[in-house]
């Protein structure tokens, strides 16, 4: 898997510490279920630099409203 690679839900069960290993090595990692983007993995370096501040999930928050993602469900 390369940089901002996207792996299938049921790819990233069967193979979550290689999707870890990836995030954490190569950058962020995106999860899709039926097609549509439904999360990401990132490194804790990549985690706390989104909120440099803090830290904590509030800047990923911020993210999600920023990109217009907070009134879509993702599921």
């Amino acid at each position: 898997m390369s940089q901002d690679a996207t792996w299938t839900v049921a790819e990233a069960k069967a193979k979550f510490g290689e999707l870890v290993e990836t995030a954490r090595t190569t950058g962020s990692q995106t999860i899709t279920r039926n097609g549509r983007q439904t999360a990401v993995v990132v490194s804790i370096e990549e985690w706390v630099a989104r909120d440099p501040q803090t830290g904590e999930s509030g800047g990923v928050l911020r993210l999600v409203a920023a990109a217009g993602l907070a009134s879509r469900r993702l599921a």
